[in-house]
């Protein structure tokens, strides 16, 4: 984000695997992916996250449970958790690594180290429904309502380097 602009950008990759920059609106809000988690003094939890951050939680968010693998929604500067999005079967999932770099879909089944979800898309993507197996530790939780998921129907992408990347 650029504070003194008041604007923020997030920079995520297309179905291709290329780099892409997109406008975000939520100038005060992180979704993080949780990759750590103890115990510490005082029964709280420190939390570690897929950018390197950490925070103190009390491990729980209106009664639910925070695990690793789950992504959370955090205030910008405050770091507080706002909301946690489990990984679990129905949830939005980007793919961050792997042959499916930059995909979008709806987990389906965990099945211990491996997952299945099925590809989303906008209308007309031949792909769309189209159930897939990957690593679980390729999977990002996001909201529904997430910029990337959104994005992908956006004609407001700029792409980094343009061209192709051979």
């Amino acid at each position: 984000s650029i504070p003194s602009l008041k604007k923020a950008y997030i920079v995520t990759y297309d179905l291709k695997g290329r780099v892409v920059v997109a406008p975000h609106s939520a100038l005060h809000h992180k979704v993080c992916k949780v990759l750590g988690k103890k115990l510490v003094s005082q029964g709280k939890t420190q939390l570690a996250f897929h950018d390197g951050k950490h925070i103190l939680s009390t491990e729980k968010m209106d009664g639910e449970k925070i695990n690793v693998g789950d992504s959370v929604v955090i205030t910008i500067p405050q770091g507080t958790i706002e909301k946690v999005i489990p990984l679990t079967p129905g949830a939005t999932v980007y793919l961050l690594q792997g042959k499916h770099l930059g995909d979008i879909g709806i987990l389906q089944a965990i099945q211990g180290k491996l997952v299945t979800y099925t590809k989303e898309g906008k209308e007309g993507y031949t792909q769309k429904g189209k159930s897939l197996e990957t690593k679980r530790e390729y999977l990002f939780a996001l909201p529904a309502d997430h910029e990337i998921v959104l994005a992908r129907s956006s004609s407001a992408k700029k792409e980094i380097g343009g061209g192709s990347h051979g």
